[in-house]
């Protein structure tokens, strides 16, 4: 019964998301969006791979096909230029179609990743592993901190179900802009940071926390703002490693140093734009993009009247709150 509860939880959510996918009939009505796919049809593919990693000559680079001032990753963009490449929708209308499918795809899974972190938080009994007594106490002390929740699957259909209705997340899925990849990849991490922190009773899964920084990296290739997550994956991490041994023996030393290398690694890989050169041993960031960043942060200003953040410029917090609480979820929804 609870599967096919879950099977119709993600039913409704499917339908929400791709439901009038060509909402504004090829008029182009998101401005990021049709940034996102001004930049995406410019692009051309690189010749090779050693081109693709080059942010001085790669035509995926914004900066080298006459878009200089560009705030966001690239993973997204490129991902859609490639299957629009590979299925002949590269043109300005299919584009955004084809992006706006992928959007929707990825907030989809959204769905699912809320219903495993609840569900994992939810699960009163992790099967422990065999050791000492005070590895055992530390694991009773882990196991009491995760799962403050009663044991009940109830509770993970219903906040799958509540965000496979919520409006914000359906609306930001008909958009093909970088929001729903980077909340996905986001969610991702913690999740599988989560994961680990309690799985860790069980045998230290590693290849969670490999999957935590690809999954975090990916994040990064979508918007830079998805480091503002990274200390509360580093939180449960770190907490775990603390808990299980010493944080300074060799092991646990190594797989915190592993897990930033793999962060910088696969963004190098993903985004390899960011950087100012293709040297993986060079770190320096792109000069373009931190200059693209400063004049962001000064249209911010109220005396620069940027249209975009006009709507911004003498509102308090609390209109932030007022929007998400009658627009975005709804009052109810807001309230419990």
């Amino acid at each position: 019964m609870k599967k096919f509860l879950l099977i119709l939880i993600l039913s409704v959510g499917l339908y929400f998301r791709f439901i009038g996918v060509n909402w504004d009939q090829n008029q182009h009505l998101h401005p990021d969006e049709r940034f996102l796919t001004m930049v995406g049809t410019a692009m051309k593919m690189p010749k090779s791979f050693s081109d693709y990693l080059n942010p001085k000559t790669s035509t995926f680079n914004p900066e080298n096909i006459g878009y200089k001032f560009y705030v966001y990753g690239t993973f997204p963009v490129v991902l859609n230029k490639l299957l629009a490449a590979a299925n002949g929708a590269d043109n300005y209308n299919l584009f955004t179609i084809q992006g706006r499918m992928l959007s929707a795809f990825f907030d989809f899974l959204i769905i699912l990743l809320v219903y495993k972190t609840a569900k994992l938080l939810t699960n009163r009994h992790p099967e422990r592993s065999e050791g000492s007594s005070d590895r055992r106490s530390r694991n009773a002390s882990l196991d009491s901190s995760v799962t403050s929740f009663p044991q009940n699957d109830n509770i993970a259909l219903w906040a799958a179900f509540f965000y496979a209705i919520a409006v914000y997340p359906i609306q930001t899925s008909h958009f093909f802009t970088t929001d729903t990849f980077l909340n996905f990849f986001m969610f991702g991490s913690f999740y599988l940071a989560l994961r680990y922190y309690v799985g860790a009773l069980r045998a230290m899964p590693l290849q969670d926390l490999i999957l935590s920084a690809i999954f975090f990296s990916l994040a990064l290739a979508c918007k830079i703002s998805a480091v503002y997550i990274l200390p509360l994956i580093l939180f449960f991490i770190i907490r775990r490693v603390l808990l299980k041994e010493s944080p300074f023996k060799g092991e646990s030393f190594c797989k915190l140093i592993g897990f930033v290398l793999l962060i910088y690694f696969v963004l190098r890989l993903a985004d390899p734009y960011y950087f100012q050169s293709a040297n993986f041993f060079d770190p320096r960031l792109n000069s373009s993009f931190l200059n693209s960043i400063k004049s962001l942060t000064q249209f911010t200003r109220p005396d620069v009247w940027y249209p975009p953040t006009v709507q911004w410029i003498g509102k308090p917090v609390s209109f932030l709150l007022i929007n998400l609480m009658f627009f975005g979820v709804g009052i109810p929804y807001f309230i419990f």
